[in-house]
């Protein structure tokens, strides 16, 4: 299952880089590819049971596609929020605070685990009536997801690093605007110039010949 995971995931994560270069639609991409995390995780949680090995490969290949595509997303949005600092400060800070944050959820894990004696509970047997409270572990890992997604759909950074490229072309079309008005001006000085010498030989001219 891992394997269709990344299988799914690396074509997901270029064809997502494809559309940020084309778009620079960096915030909406990242908002959608977050719901359809939800949506896959939720997909999956409700999979986890006996005897679902084609509905856990679907819902497995369908999370890998939008997880590493949204993990890139989520790279690149960064850089754009942090700039100008270096990509590598925003991405390593990344890096470091998912595998933090990868440590505590690890023991948590383990503990929920252990409070449902190793069984595989679905996310729809959270509340199940005959038991009270049970599958613990879908639980957690769907209320991640949920925060996560209420965080970023509510996340309204700006584009720094495009409104730094934006800036540096119009500045840079404004000097190509006054060069050519420069060279306008100095032919027409050159024009106006040749038109008053003009008289001026002309008048050199007869004087030499009387």
């Amino acid at each position: 299952m891992t394997a269709v995971f990344v299988l799914v995931g690396i074509p997901a994560a270029a064809l997502c880089g494809a559309i940020l270069d084309a778009t620079r639609a960096y915030r909406p991409v990242l908002k959608t590819l977050l719901v359809l995390d939800l949506i896959g995780t939720g997909s999956l949680l409700l999979a986890a049971r006996h005897n679902f090995v084609l509905a856990l490969y679907a819902a497995f290949a369908f999370l890998g596609g939008a997880l590493i595509a949204s993990s890139a997303c989520l790279m690149d949005t960064a850089v754009e929020l942090t700039y100008p600092k270096p990509p590598e400060l925003s991405t390593g800070l990344l890096f470091c605070g998912g595998n933090t944050l990868s440590i505590a959820t690890t023991y948590i894990m383990l503990a929920l685990i252990n409070s449902q004696h190793g069984k595989c509970l679905p996310l729809n047997a959270v509340f199940n009536t005959k038991g009270g409270f049970n599958a613990p572990v879908s639980f957690f890992l769907f209320l991640a997801f949920v925060i996560c997604c209420f965080l970023i759909l509510n996340y309204r950074g700006p584009y720094r690093r495009l409104q730094a490229e934006l800036q540096a072309v119009i500045s840079e079309s404004s000097d190509n605007e006054s060069q050519r008005g420069d060279t306008k001006n100095q032919e027409e000085l050159t024009r106006d110039t040749s038109t008053l010498q003009e008289p001026l030989l002309n008048f050199e001219e007869s004087s030499s010949t009387c």
